[in-house]
């Protein structure tokens, strides 16, 4: 019965090969999560971000981890599938390859769409921006310590001033940028 023998050489190698021989901190079986940090949403508002193939919905700002993770030298692409009306959102550091710690560093940063901001001053006939409305205060209060005051037609165009140059403000907006 010499085959045991050789049977059990042959079988020992065989396990002695399968180990691989290579540095046991790192297993081909590890994971790591991909994160990173949300910013501009407001309260009541969330965007759904997508990894392959799987959704995921983030309604605050703040740090954020998504619920599928990667293996050793995997890859991710992350996009937004979906976004609150009237708001646009960039992500930085949105993919990436040969992936062998947590990725942390994913930004989603969001702000109201300048564009639908644009149409709004457009659709309210240029209406005045407070801060206009405190400019046009100050000039009369200023004119009146002067020269007594500004009257109602003078203030008047000025205000019809603040309102062609916000038109005209919205309607570059929208022809360079929408």
């Amino acid at each position: 019965m010499k085959i045991r023998p050789i049977c059990f050489f042959f079988c020992l190698i065989a396990t002695l090969l399968g180990c691989g021989g290579g540095d046991s901190s790192t297993s081909n079986f590890a994971t790591y999560s991909i994160g990173g940090f949300v910013s501009g949403l407001y309260v009541g508002q969330q965007i759904s971000i997508s990894n392959s193939d799987v959704e995921q919905i983030i309604s605050t700002n703040g740090k954020f981890q998504l619920i599928n993770s990667l293996p050793k030298d995997g890859s991710f692409s992350i996009s937004i599938t979906q976004r609150p009306v009237g708001v646009s959102c960039v992500i930085k550091n949105e993919s990436g390859t040969e992936v062998t710690s947590n990725i942390t560093n994913v930004s989603i940063l969001c702000s109201k769409n300048v564009c639908t901001a644009a149409q709004a001053v457009i659709q309210g006939g240029g209406a005045i921006t407070s801060d206009q409305m405190r400019q046009l205060e100050i000039a009369a209060s200023i004119s009146a310590q002067m020269s007594g005051h500004i009257d109602e037609a003078q203030q008047e165009r000025i205000k019809q001033t603040f309102i062609q140059q916000n038109l005209e403000a919205a309607r570059a907006v929208i022809a360079q940028q929408c």
